[in-house]
């Protein structure tokens, strides 16, 4: 009985895990949307997301945890200029029935960055990322036969063969650029910006699976999004983000709406939307003040743009994320 029912989770594993997992808000999580934004901070920052589903009655969920940290590397002359950048990501999803399916990443990124103007206003952020993808089952969580017992029921001192063999670990590399133009480096003065990121994933397809290891697919992604001043202290941002797996794609776009606040404009306030074609809508909010930043969105899915027979409407269900984000004002720079 216990080996019919792992069979049947890692059947289900792989159903699971042939899709493509990511965070609702993209740029609060950017060092793990392509590792050129690694070489666009002009602070050093650390960065926390947390998505989660709500979970149906059979105790299915799905969770997503995000943390990096990124230090620039600079040149200090008479403007401090991007010259590099370096950080670490680490990135955890939670599936299936208690969450007992977890894939973790943990990622190094570094960055070159080339300048094409005197005041950093052009910038080429070249970024280079590579770590480790660790596959999971967790069982610590189920009740197997072997332990129940006859007088009490369940027993969980009872012992559980260690199932080593369903936690596998492979390499992986990614590669991205990030071309960013402004009008001016102060982002308060600035009217008008654009940011297009070019990125490709899993480049070594790494295995994963546990009964029959297969590769990992490729996937190539690219992000588009712009900063345009509408009237004194309001910007409009449009934005797109496309995703490319195996000849599929995943096609999003998006429009918020920021304006600064305070008396030294110290405070930025963002709402907006993003569409996942043929698959959802996704709500967002924000605050900015000084260092911190912190962020709440919700991914609604939508049965009615849904046209994939494939796919049961029925066991859609809506996701929430938050995120939070610090930069620390350090007076040195690394030269």
């Amino acid at each position: 009985m216990r080996i019919l029912t792992i069979i049947i989770l890692l059947f289900s594993f792989s159903q699971l895990h042939g899709q493509e997992s990511q965070f609702s808000q993209f740029f609060a999580s950017s060092a793990y949307l392509n590792p050129g934004f690694v070489g666009l901070e002009s602070n050093t920052s650390v960065a926390i997301n947390y998505k989660s589903s709500v979970a149906d009655n059979e105790g299915s969920l799905k969770e997503l945890t995000h943390a990096s940290i990124i230090h620039p590397i600079q040149k200090l002359t008479t403007f401090v200029s991007q010259s590099a950048g370096i950080g670490v990501t680490f990135v955890q999803e939670k599936t299936g029935f208690e969450g007992i399916y977890q894939t973790t990443n943990v990622l190094l990124s570094g960055s070159y960055v080339i300048r094409f103007d005197y005041e950093g206003k052009k910038l080429l952020s070249f970024g280079l990322q590579g770590g480790l993808i660790q596959n999971k089952l967790n069982t610590s969580d189920l009740q197997f036969g072997s332990q129940y017992n006859p007088y009490i029921g369940y027993d969980n001192t009872l012992p559980v063969e260690h199932l080593s063999q369903y936690n596998n670990i492979s390499p992986t590399f990614n590669y991205g650029m990030v071309f960013s133009k402004t009008d001016h480096h102060n982002p308060i003065l600035s009217q008008n910006s654009i940011v297009i990121g070019l990125s490709i994933h899993n480049i070594n397809q790494p295995k994963e699976g546990f009964i029959s290891r297969s590769r990992m697919p490729i996937h190539f992604k690219a992000i588009l999004t712009a900063r345009k001043r509408l009237q004194a202290n309001y910007f409009i941002h449009p934005s797109a983000y496309i995703l490319a797996v195996r000849g599929s794609y995943q096609v999003n776009s998006g429009l918020y709406i920021s304006r600064y606040f305070g008396h030294e404009l110290s405070t930025l306030m963002q709402v907006g939307t993003w569409f996942r074609h043929k698959d959802s809508f996704i709500f967002l909010t924000g605050i900015q003040h000084q260092n911190w930043k912190t962020g709440i969105s919700f991914d609604l899915n939508s049965t009615s743009i849904n046209d994939n027979p494939v796919i049961n409407t029925q066991k859609f269900k809506p996701t929430w994320e938050l995120s939070f984000a610090y930069t620390f004002a350090f007076k040195d720079a690394i030269v």
